[in-house]
């Protein structure tokens, strides 16, 4: 599961928000998700790639970490959690005048385990 971020002086806007998303998507798959250490992580991503002042993009990923190959979920799973951070691009300045059109889709799909 993943999360993509705006960052503003060193502190992610709405993290949150984007953290309870993170932790919803990542117990939908049963990976155990720690905010806390996602935060320090954030923080220490930021800081090391000096992104503390300006805009930046934080990508924070949480994979089932090291396990058997196959699409089961492993039973004890141990996450790995990779946080990546660039400089941001905004968007062309005519699409903040004009805005863009965006089609939402929501989709859930149930998946038997067993099959």
């Amino acid at each position: 599961v993943f999360e993509t971020m705006l960052a503003l002086d060193g502190t992610v806007v709405r993290l949150a928000a984007h953290l309870a998303r993170l932790a919803e998507g990542a117990a939908r798959v049963r990976l155990p998700m720690d905010a806390e250490t996602a935060r320090a992580a954030i923080s220490r991503t930021l800081a090391a790639n000096g992104l503390t002042a300006g805009a930046a993009t934080v990508r924070l990923t949480l994979t089932r970490g090291t396990s058997a190959r196959g699409l089961a979920l492993p039973s004890n799973p141990h996450p790995t959690l990779v946080v990546s951070a660039g400089r941001h691009a905004p968007y062309p300045t005519g699409l903040y005048r004009r805005g863009m059109r965006a089609v939402i889709l929501r989709r859930t799909a149930a998946i038997d385990a067993t099959a």
